[in-house]
Formats: structure tokens, C-alpha cells, sequence
């Protein structure tokens, strides 16, 4: 089972050899300013919720490359990773970028040397397994607040049950008003990202378009842990009302918490309840933008906690999910589960996958 220094260190590899391949052909630049984004996008994903999971994804990548230097790095390996920061960013925001293959190519294989260093190191989540996850596809509606300088996103389970309201919300989050074609990009590079045009019903689209300040709509196929990262790291915490922020909802927290706990227990050391709860609060809060005084945070994971303890701890690598249900599959399920969380309406089951109900 790979690690998730393995899996980046392998993708390294893999943008290396499609680099190679290009450099032998003729290309256009937007080809090399493509892979040149993804491989940013993936690194900036490692630093911050693999490498440095105790500090705020929200952060700027700066701080996390800067952060090296407390770890034996010295400042010109630190430089080659912000030499491919700066190349990230500007494949990103910069038209008239035209990077060089040939120097590219260089960057890269200076960058998988100390990248390797970095592996070897194990900090964080590096040596955590890492876990069979489901894709699925999900739909993205986003409003812009110009008077709050945010944008609002709903993600929804594709929902043929014709509700007057449309299909509910399994999790939102507000992100800075400028942050939303850097998500859209960072998004395709972590998954499949589509427009909504013949994805979503039309009569939907002209319900959302009818509210307020509607910006887009869109269809990502991919992993929630990977959509719910991407946008934890750009998002902007705003006081509003009671019931209208992300931590008002019950089902999203859940969610972040169970992913939290997924991340921490795929390479367990030691299995006493006090640490693994002081872990996964810490992978909730940085990762998953759960803020850190949420007062229902601890009662959710000390029950994730008592609900893995259920399961034998050689088991432990085993856990996988989230697989959402429909209501009537949840019910089915849960009778033949290995442990069952009744107050979230939760349950872990044969296959030691967590299960909830969805749409």
C-alpha cells in the first residue's frame, strides 16, 4: 500500500516523463504551462495538508516552503522550491508566460532531489497510507458578495428527486472574491472539472441564476477530500448571521471530521484516545476549515474515536470514505455495519468504509 510521500514522489516522476516526451516533439506553451500548473497544484496540496497539517492551509504556500528551513533544509533548496512556486504561479496568472522546457526540465530534477529529502524525512502525514477513496461527480454553484468581498459555493450530490429547492447541500464554504478562476484551475488539476452545459437540469440552473449575485455553475468528477481541500485553502471567514456560515452546518463539519480522522489513523503509532483526538482536531482545523473554538468539534471526534475503537487496530489501515447513501441504503446498511454512530447518523461497515446518508 503506497505512502502519500510515494504517491507525490511517483507523480514527480510520471510530469518528469510526460516533460521529456514534449521536449521531443513540437508543443505549444499552454501544453507546458498545463503540466507546469498541475505539478504546482499537487505540491502545494503535499506542503500543506501532507507536509505541514499543524498549520493553516490558508497560509500562503510561501509560508509552508519557507518552513523547510527549520528542518535541515538549507536556503538554496529552499530557493528551487520556490523557483517552482514562481513558475506555478505564473503559468497560472501570467498570459504571456513562456517558460522553458529545457529549464523547466532542469527545475524539476533538482526539485525530485530534495523532494526526496523531504520524503525521507517523514514529517506529518508523509508515511500515512494512503486509503482507497470514492469518486464520484459533484455539482458546484458559486454567488459573488461584493459588499462581503467573497464568494459563496454550495456543492450538491447530483439529485433526480425534483425538489422544489433543489438537490440539498452537503457542504459550503465562502472563498475570497478573487480566488474563484485559481480554484477552477486548481480544481481540473486535482480532478475532471466541467461546465454545467447539459450536466445540470436547466431548470435548476435558472433557479440558481435567479439568486442574488450568481457567478457559475460547474461539474467536478473527482474526490471530495481533493474538492474540499482545494477550497479550505482559499477560504474566507466571514461573520454572518446564525445558520448561514459553513460551521452551522452540521453535515459538513461531519464530514471534515471524518475525513480528519481517515487522514490521522492510516499510520497509527500508538492508539490512545487523548492523542489520536489532539491529532485529528489538528487535520480538521488546518486541512478541512473546521474553525478551531467550533464547540461541537470535540464531541464529533471523540465519537469517531470511540467508533474506531469498535474496529480492531491492524484493521485500522483499512478505513476508507466517505460513501454517501441514499436514505433507505443507509438503513439497510447500518444492520449489517461493524459499528454505528447513531447521533450523526454514521456508521463504518463491512468493508470499513464510512457510510452517510446523502441527498
Amino acid at each position: 500500500m503506497a505512502t502519500f510521500g510515494d504517491r507525490f514522489g511517483g507523480y514527480l516522476q510520471e510530469c518528469k516523463v510526460k516533460l521529456e516526451e514534449l521536449s521531443k516533439r513540437d508543443f505549444e506553451i499552454d501544453e507546458l504551462k498545463d503540466i507546469l500548473s498541475s505539478i504546482g497544484t499537487k505540491f502545494e496540496l503535499f506542503l500543506k495538508s501532507v507536509i505541514f497539517p499543524s498549520i493553516s492551509s490558508r497560509n500562503n504556500l510561501v509560508v509552508f516552503i519557507n518552513e523547510l528551513l527549520n528542518y535541515g533544509f538549507v536556503q538554496n533548496e529552499v530557493d528551487l522550491f520556490h523557483d517552482l512556486r514562481k513558475a506555478y504561479n505564473n503559468s497560472k496568472h501570467e498570459p504571456t508566460y513562456r517558460p522553458s522546457i529545457i529549464e523547466i526540465l532542469k527545475l524539476i530534477d533538482q526539485v525530485t532531489i530534495i523532494t526526496d529529502k523531504l520524503i525521507n524525512l517523514g514529517l506529518g502525514q508523509t508515511n500515512n497510507y494512503i486509503r482507497s477513496s470514492f469518486s464520484r461527480v459533484f455539482w458546484i454553484a458559486a454567488w459573488d458578495h461584493y459588499d462581503g468581498g467573497d464568494t459563496e459555493i454550495h456543492i450538491s450530490l447530483p439529485d433526480e428527486s425534483g425538489r422544489w429547492l433543489g438537490p440539498l447541500s452537503i457542504d459550503m464554504i465562502y472563498i475570497e472574491l478573487l480566488s474563484w478562476e485559481t480554484v477552477k484551475l486548481e480544481l481540473s488539476n486535482v480532478g475532471i472539472l466541467k461546465t454545467s452545459n447539459q450536466l445540470i437540469p436547466q431548470k435548476l440552473l435558472s433557479e440558481w441564476s435567479s439568486e442574488g449575485d450568481f457567478l457559475d455553475a460547474l461539474v467536478f468528477e473527482g474526490y471530495y477530500k481533493d474538492l474540499i481541500s482545494v477550497l479550505s485553502q482559499h477560504e474566507k471567514r466571514i461573520e454572518l448571521m446564525p445558520g448561514l456560515m459553513r460551521h452551522h452546518d452540521l453535515r459538513a463539519m461531519v464530514q471534515a471530521c471524518i475525513l480528519s480522522t481517515i487522514d490521522v489513523i492510516t499510520n497509527i503509532s500508538q492508539n490512545d484516545k487523548p492523542t489520536l483526538i489532539k491529532e485529528i482536531k489538528m487535520q480538521a482545523v488546518n486541512v478541512y476549515a473546521i474553525p478551531e473554538n467550533y464547540e461541537k468539534l470535540l464531541f464529533i471526534i471523540e465519537s469517531f474515536v470511540e467508533m474506531i475503537h469498535d474496529i480492531e487496530i491492524s484493521n485500522w489501515v483499512r478505513i476508507s470514505g466517505i460513501k454517501w447513501l441514499k436514505e433507505d441504503e443507509y438503513e439497510l446498511g447500518k444492520e449489517s455495519a461493524i459499528t454505528v454512530n447513531k447521533e450523526y447518523k454514521v456508521f463504518i461497515d463491512e468493508n470499513h468504509t464510512f457510510c452517510m446518508i446523502g441527498n
